[in-house]
């Protein structure tokens, strides 16, 4: 079962970690999302000349019978295009540029928390009170994933003083998840983890955590639709208020 604290944790550290690399066609996008988002805002403050509507395109002039209709297409052309932004922006995160790394560098945080949870169990049950057996945080391991769909952290500990300790270094051989090698005076912990479908589905749920929570895509990306769903929504209240009064 997937503990959510760990999960939460996991989606924190990684989101902070990962610039995600954002198409350049959204570019034009997000320039045609702001022009027609502007385009509504100035409709909106044109106040009709003796209740009447009027409009002077030099071919066509005249008054406008059911500006109703001028409103709601400016609507839907506002809504179409905060679609198609959003959609675009999305589809980053789940294109194969983005994706595979944000789920790497995803596991491997939750990976790090998991191992230094049981590493701190593990010490906790085999150790005497008052042992110090702390590793600081674990990190990517050079030995990188063994198999698909795992992901393997490491720690590192004098070797000797892991020696002393029987009853843990015991406990660590009869751990599938602990592999304890050694190097240079120093035990080298690693730790797999193999992520449930629980995980999975919790980062596929929030992946849009990666871009919508952050301050350099907050302003770039996420205040265009912004300014288009408030564009949007003055148009309608708009429409309604034509509609009310029979315009």
């Amino acid at each position: 079962m997937t503990d959510t604290k760990y999960t939460q944790q996991a989606l924190r550290s990684s989101k902070n970690k990962y610039e995600c690399k954002f198409d350049s066609s959204l570019s034009p996008l997000k320039r045609n999302l702001l022009f027609v988002s502007v385009l509504a805002f100035a409709s909106l403050i044109v106040s009709p000349k003796n209740e009447e509507y009027t409009v002077n395109l030099g071919v066509i002039s005249g008054v406008i019978e059911e500006p109703f209709f001028i409103f709601g297409g400016l609507f839907i052309v506002c809504a179409y295009h905060i679609y198609l932004f959003w959609i675009k922006c999305r589809d980053t995160i789940l294109n194969s540029v983005n994706y595979n790394k944000v789920v790497d560098v995803y596991m491997y945080e939750l990976a790090s928390i998991h191992a230094f949870n049981e590493w701190h169990e593990l010490t906790t049950a085999h150790t005497p009170p008052g042992t110090n057996m702390a590793v600081g945080s674990f990190s990517v391991s050079p030995k990188g994933q063994k198999e698909v769909g795992k992901w393997k952290v490491r720690a590192t500990i004098e070797s000797t003083h892991l020696q002393e300790q029987d009853r843990l270094v015991k406990a660590l051989e009869n751990n599938n998840k602990f592999d304890v090698g050694e190097s240079r005076g120093f035990s080298e912990i690693d730790y797999t983890y193999e992520p449930s479908i629980e995980d999975y589905q919790y980062l596929r749920f929030h992946r849009d955590m990666f871009w919508l929570a952050k301050k350099k895509e907050f302003i770039e990306y996420v205040l265009p639709l912004l300014v288009g769903f408030l564009a949007s929504v003055a148009l309608l209240y708009r429409i309604s208020s034509l509609v009310n009064n029979g315009s």
